[in-house]
Order: C-alpha cells, then structure tokens, then sequence
C-alpha cells in the first residue's frame, strides 16, 4: 500500500489500532503481575499450601518419585526396615545420592522422626512395591485409617 494513497482519518485509525493493542499488552502485564503477587501474598492461599492434606500431597509425591529413581539407580528397592529404608533414601547408600529430602518431625507438616518418616498426622506412610515401574505410597489421612482402595476414603494416594 502506497503511504501516499492513506488518507489522514486512516491514517489516525490505523495510530489508534496501534496504541490500542499497546495499551491491551500493558494491562495484560500489569493484571498478571497482579495476580503472581495476590496469589503469593494472599494469606488464604498460603493457609491451603500449609495445610496438613497439602503437605501429604507433597510428600506422597516426593517419596514416590524418590523410589522411581532409586529404582532406577540400584535396580531394586530400598531395604525393608523402616529406619533403614528412609536413611537409604536420605544418602546413606553406596553413592551417597539423596534421594528424598525429609525435614524434622512437626505436627501437621510430618517429616523424619527417629529415622522414621510421618504423614503430617503423625503416622507411617504405606508403601506397596510389588510393581517397580509405579511403586504405590499413601497415608491413611486424617481419620488414621488405612483405606487405599476405598474412593470415598480420605487417604492421600500416589495413585
């Protein structure tokens, strides 16, 4: 298009489209950073991320996925006992890799007590490792109970 054949109200409109699609960029920009900050300083949010479900979510994940590699590594599965089992985990094996990170025990968080790692209700985790390709961990949740296979069960499953 010849710049010269552009009238002047084309021209404006066409300087109009242009500053309209900045100003739509901008605000995009500013309503995500917005909504990045909200969600980080929101004390809701940050009350659901510290609840005790939310932590066994994030611990059934991270010891399955730390038996995955260790699988993967060694070819078999850590020793059976369980205070042996997490310290394999933690490093205490031929290569030192650590495997899975546990904090402290604290109630609702869970974490490593006497060499034993606890759901956030202060219970062991279960573990069924009869398939290597997809090791089953779980905890029974907050009720206690131990009930995997029921669907209406409050158990955090790796499943």
């Amino acid at each position: 298009v010849n710049e010269d054949s552009i009238t002047p109200v084309k021209r404006q409109w066409r300087l109009l489209g242009i500053v309209w699609w900045v100003w739509i960029a901008a605000l995009s920009i500013v309503a995500g950073i917005g909504v990045l900050l909200f969600g980080r300083l929101h004390p809701v949010s940050t009350e659901i991320m510290q609840s005790p479900v939310m932590q066994a979510y994030v611990q059934v994940s991270a010891l399955r996925e730390s038996l995955i590699q260790y699988y993967k590594e060694y070819g078999t599965f850590p020793p059976k006992g369980e205070k042996e089992f997490y310290a394999v985990l933690a490093g205490e094996n031929p290569r030192k890799i650590v495997f899975l990170k546990m904090e402290d025990y604290a109630a609702g968080k869970g974490g490593l007590r006497e060499g034993v790692y606890l759901d956030p209700w202060g219970e062991r985790w279960h573990r069924d490792l009869t398939n290597p390709k997809e090791p089953r961990v779980y905890s029974s949740g907050p009720n206690r109970q131990g009930e995997p296979n029921d669907p209406n069960s409050d158990d955090i499953r790796s499943w």
